[in-house]
């Protein structure tokens, strides 16, 4: 898949990403359930690589 997006757009798009990944960690660090945690961090590598993508 194809995202074109122009500068502004991506600005906004990385801003959101990056909050997102903030609440992750976040809700990550609250839980206790190991299946909910794994899930959480396989969520968070995919922000994280799309993060990097948007660089």
């Amino acid at each position: 898949m194809v995202l074109e997006i122009d500068e502004r757009e991506r600005e906004i798009l990385r801003h959101a990403l990056e909050v997102y990944e903030d609440e992750l960690k976040n809700e990550k660090a609250k839980t206790d359930n190991r299946t909910w945690k794994a899930a959480l961090r396989d969520e968070e590598k995919v922000i994280d690589t799309i993060l990097r993508k948007a660089a």
